[in-house]
């Protein structure tokens, strides 16, 4: 059987996963001998003898246009960094091997086998010749699909979202001026978003203006209950001036499966913290994903008063539902917002000020790449026609930090940022003068006691 991939979840990915096995054609490098797999890019794969290791991929120079990019194409060893001609790639296509994906027990009766055209001996396998279709079909999804599908043998996501590459860039674009640690002179308030996992803490902490301009303070990772809570109710962090903040309002994850060797549940543990610290100075309180449709971004639900396995709560926790899929939307929205100020404009060209965008959203200077990464763990898909955000890396921490820190600063949640009264500098807002007018039918012949008030 013979076919060509379209979407995910077509005929051939029905008959792809019935195979007790399925092929790739591994071939040598020309130059250090290493055997892989001909990848259009680095891709994830099982080596011959067992292993993990990432292929290599197609190269080129950006160049005015295609056909001059397309005369720079190179094959690029994913073990090496040697370079391959069209040439030295079909000669080791000759000297190649098939390799299972995964291990296979005894005999398959159903075999697949993955060929793309990049390991074609015809035109259509040249490096230049799929370099230039590729950069040609770039703005146009229907011919992009053409060549991923007809190509690269590969099926079609239809996404909604950037592709990683650029949403990467897009992200690290986001990145200003002002080091780790530092709250900008604006902010109102920190946030905190957490993320719980069976071996500790993943953690966010966010400044927020009063428009709802942002910046990422600190992130990290921490293992014990106890390194958490040095964050949450110790830790301070400065302006430039020297104005002392401590966290306002945060968000912990409540979800979590149970260890072998634990007696409760991740998420009971996650409730005895929380009922443990909820009177120390900070609004802490729980948050869950919202497995279903909701007509807001956020919930505040009635205080839990039983943990999951019926054992009673003393005073109760808070769990504040989150509509997950809508705040990565809202993210994904304030970052096309950040990057309205950071892309050349007119305003730039013209050497005039560009207006503020409300909302935006930024990151310390020192943000590595590894943050970037976590943050764009997720893409938007359309699948069977409806869109849906999708993992591609199983590393997603930061970004549901990202989305916790949002809501906690939200409108819907108790009014947001918005009832933190300072000016943009941290001086105290002077609140309104309030004018009492006097009640006309208001008479002070009664000189008594009021009979309608128990002292």
């Amino acid at each position: 059987m013979l076919s060509t991939p379209t979407v995910e979840g077509d005929n051939l990915t029905k008959e792809m996963e019935r195979c007790g096995a399925v092929y790739d054609w591994h071939v040598p490098c020309p130059k250090c001998g290493a055997f892989q797999p001909l990848r259009f890019r680095p891709t994830k794969y099982r080596t011959v003898s067992g292993g993990e290791a990432i292929s290599g991929c197609l190269s080129w120079e950006s160049l005015e246009t295609p056909q001059e990019s397309a005369k720079t194409a190179r094959y690029k060893c994913g073990e090496c960094g040697g370079e391959w001609t069209t040439a030295e790639k079909n000669s080791a296509v000759t000297l190649g091997c098939a390799s299972p994906r995964t291990t296979t027990a005894g005999k398959c009766r159903r075999v697949g086998f993955h060929i793309s055209r990049l390991y074609s001996f015809f035109d259509g396998g040249r490096l230049s010749e799929l370099v230039e279709s590729f950069l040609l079909a770039k703005e146009d999804q229907s011919e992009l699909q053409s060549f991923v599908n007809n190509s690269l043998a590969e099926h079609w996501i239809q996404r909604v979202s950037a592709p990683q590459d650029e949403a990467q860039a897009s992200v690290m674009a986001c990145r200003s001026d002002i080091p780790r640690g530092v709250v900008p002179e604006e902010s109102v308030g920190l946030t905190c978003g957490v993320d719980n996992q069976m071996d500790g803490y993943w953690y966010r902490i966010r400044a927020f203006a009063p428009d709802k301009t942002s910046w990422g303070i600190d992130e990290g990772f921490v293992a014990t209950d106890e390194m958490l809570e040095e964050i949450l109710f110790n830790m301070t962090w400065r302006t430039p001036t020297g104005r002392v903040m401590k966290i306002w309002r945060a968000l912990i994850d409540t979800g979590g499966g149970k260890d072998d060797a634990a007696l409760v549940s991740r998420t009971e543990e996650v409730y005895e913290f929380l009922r443990r610290n909820k009177r120390r100075g900070v609004q802490l309180l729980g948050s869950k994903g919202s497995s279903w449709s909701m007509p807001s971004k956020i919930k505040i639900g009635k205080p839990i008063e039983k943990m999951p396995s019926g054992k009673p709560i003393s005073g109760g926790v808070q769990i504040v539902m989150v509509n997950t899929d809508v705040m990565k939307d809202e993210l994904w929205d304030r970052i096309q917002r950040t990057l309205k100020m950071v892309s050349p404009s007119e305003e730039i060209a013209n050497n005039i000020p560009q207006k503020r965008e409300p909302g935006a959203w930024w990151l310390h200077a020192e943000t590595p790449e590894w943050v970037v990464r976590q943050i764009t763990a997720e893409e938007k898909r359309i699948e069977k026609g409806v869109s849906e955000w999708a993992p591609i890396r199983k590393d997603n921490h930061l970004l549901d930090c990202e989305c916790l820190c949002l809501a906690a600063a939200d409108p819907e949640f108790w009014g947001g940022v918005r009832v933190l009264r300072r000016s943009p500098y941290g001086a105290p807002t002077p609140r309104p003068t309030i004018q009492i007018k006097e009640n006309p039918y208001l008479t002070t012949e009664f000189e008594g006691e009021n009979p309608y008030i128990q002292r």
